[in-house]
């Protein structure tokens, strides 16, 4: 009867454990960790690291040429345009001042002021300054030749 108590235990045992959840393979084990200070250690120096740096540099060097390169012809472009366009303006404002100088001229040179004494400096204002030379007898001379003419008869 013993065997058969002993085998009824048995059988009982798992059903109370039946209603627990089994242990995970590993849990029983622990890691423990420990914060490192670093504050005291020496840091080497990694050759490796300059040559990144100057890499990056050179690249970026190479790329800001490059962008200026091609964003240069259009910024000048740009400013040429501007240019063009105060040039313009300029241009049509001297032209509107050139029409208004004409009028100005074509007023002063009008018949009816040229015909008033004085008003003109291609008006005589005193006629007794004028000198009339006397016809010159005798052979006339071309400008464009160093002979006389003949006298015409």
């Amino acid at each position: 009867m013993e065997d058969q108590t002993a085998m009824a235990a048995a059988f009982e045992a798992p059903r109370e454990d039946s209603f627990q959840i089994r242990p995970f393979p590993g849990e029983d084990v622990y890691f423990w960790t420990k914060s490192i200070d670093n504050a005291r250690v020496d840091q080497r120096n990694d050759p490796a690291f300059l040559n990144k740096v100057w890499r990056m540099v050179t690249v970026a060097l190479v790329v800001a040429i490059f962008g200026l390169g091609f964003a240069a012809p259009a910024a000048l472009r740009v400013m040429a345009g501007i240019e063009a366009q105060k040039l313009e303006k300029q241009l049509h404002g001297l032209q509107l001042a050139q029409r208004e100088l004409a009028l100005r001229l074509d007023a002063k040179r009008s018949p009816v002021i040229l015909d008033r004494p004085g008003a003109s400096p291609w008006n005589y204002s005193t006629p007794r300054n004028d000198v009339h030379l006397p016809p010159v007898a005798g052979p006339r001379f071309n400008a464009h030749r160093s002979v006389p003419a003949p006298a015409r008869q």
